[in-house]
């Protein structure tokens, strides 16, 4: 059985030297690196979830799957934190307006994470179902979806927590790859149904599942508009994709 990671102060330390949290912790100085621990904490769990579920999914790991199940609670309990500290920073700084764009971005970011961390406990109730030969071959197709959606995840919370304008201009499309590999399981999970070797009721979990894995995306497509909403002062979730960035060349090249 794989080995637990558990998440200690040494991790989240190092975490932030590797990463480039400079351009948001100056704005606020020490109260601001509490907030952005809190979120690199959030990042790093969510990360862990997933992987923990994919692992006792293949593995029938229930044992683990509870796990996952009962560790999502402290991650709402870490975003409820971060809602607070984030209030708390509005009543006492009274911020300016590119600080409240930032703040509001967190809160935002934080809503995005916790829909994100809620896939792996969606996955790890997959491992009550019996694993019949046709249902092992549907997660040998999970597996790959899985680890590309964590793949854009872990890419998307670091340019957030770098506030990298370049980056998050990069990874805003959305990425076909990962819709490209839902079609075989999903059509998989038809025929299956279809034959009797899955029930309609697993079969329609294991779908709704698969479905939540490449949503992992749009959820990252929303946390690249709000890097860009950071840097741009303007909401362009409903612009289309050559005029966000036609906006962003602009402000790449002003602050160049």
């Amino acid at each position: 059985m794989k080995k637990q990671k558990i998440i200690l102060q040494e991790d989240l330390d190092n975490y932030m030297q590797l990463i480039n949290t400079k351009h948001i912790i100056d704005q606020y100085d020490k109260d601001f690196e509490d907030i952005i621990h809190e979120l690199i904490q959030m990042c790093m769990m969510t990360d862990q979830q997933i992987q923990d579920a994919l692992e006792a999914l293949k593995n029938k790991d229930v044992k683990l799957a509870n796990s996952v199940v009962k560790k999502d609670k402290i991650i709402n309990e870490i975003q409820v934190k971060i809602q607070e500290s984030c209030n708390v920073m509005i009543i006492r700084r009274q911020p300016t307006a590119s600080d409240l764009r930032l703040i509001f971005s967190i809160f935002s970011v934080i809503f995005e994470i916790e829909r994100i961390a809620d896939v792996a406990r969606k996955l790890s109730h997959l491992t009550s179902i019996k694993y019949s030969d046709a249902f092992k071959t549907i997660i040998k197709l999970i597996e790959p979806i899985g680890e590309l959606a964590l793949n854009i995840f872990n890419q998307t919370t670091r340019a957030f927590l770098e506030m990298d304008l370049k980056e998050a201009t990069r990874l805003y499309p959305n990425n076909e790859a990962l819709f490209d590999l839902t079609h075989i399981p999903e059509s998989q999970i038809i025929k299956d149904i279809h034959h009797h070797k899955v029930n309609t009721k697993d079969g329609i979990d294991i779908f709704n599942t698969i479905r939540s894995l490449t949503k992992i995306d749009s959820r990252c497509q929303n946390i690249c508009e709000l890097i860009i909403y950071y840097h741009l002062g303007e909401n362009v979730k409903y612009k289309n994709k050559s005029t966000i960035f036609n906006l962003v060349n602009q402000e790449i090249e002003a602050e160049d």
